[in-house]
């Protein structure tokens, strides 16, 4: 399943792609925690994995403040086959840094947060080097 949230923005069709890397879980690197990828904001997620995990586990709210990618990533991440950081910021970005330009090869599929404004007018600015 595909997540776009309001803050989120897409900038090209890639779906089948990312769809095709048959990983559980695919979304931009966290801003709060470095190269760590996860973010929920504009992510793509494998149904099955997401109900065995759910089937499995207690989702605990308190402990994971009501976020679900930080209950799915960082809480059952071992469990879960999660993009690499250039898989990652290929297909979606939420802060651009040296290291993450570098290492997409155009621009990504999408982007989430605040950085969108920004970039959704001119994605070029995005591109990697």
């Amino acid at each position: 399943v595909l997540v776009n949230e309001p803050a989120a923005w897409v900038f090209k069709d890639e779906l089948d792609f990312f769809c095709g890397k048959n990983l559980d879980w695919i979304g931009a690197p966290w801003p709060h925690q470095e190269d760590k990828v996860g973010n929920s904001g504009f992510s793509l997620r494998k149904v099955s994995k997401m109900l065995e995990l759910t089937g499995k586990h207690k989702f605990n709210f308190e402990s994971v403040r009501g976020n679900c990618d930080t209950w799915f990533c960082l809480t059952h991440g071992k469990e879960m086959d999660i993009a690499d950081l250039e898989t990652a910021v290929n297909f979606s970005v939420e802060n651009m840094s040296p290291k993450y330009k570098n290492l997409i090869k155009d621009i990504p599929m999408g982007m989430h947060g605040k950085m969108t404004l920004k970039y959704r007018k001119d994605p070029d600015s995005l591109k990697g080097k």
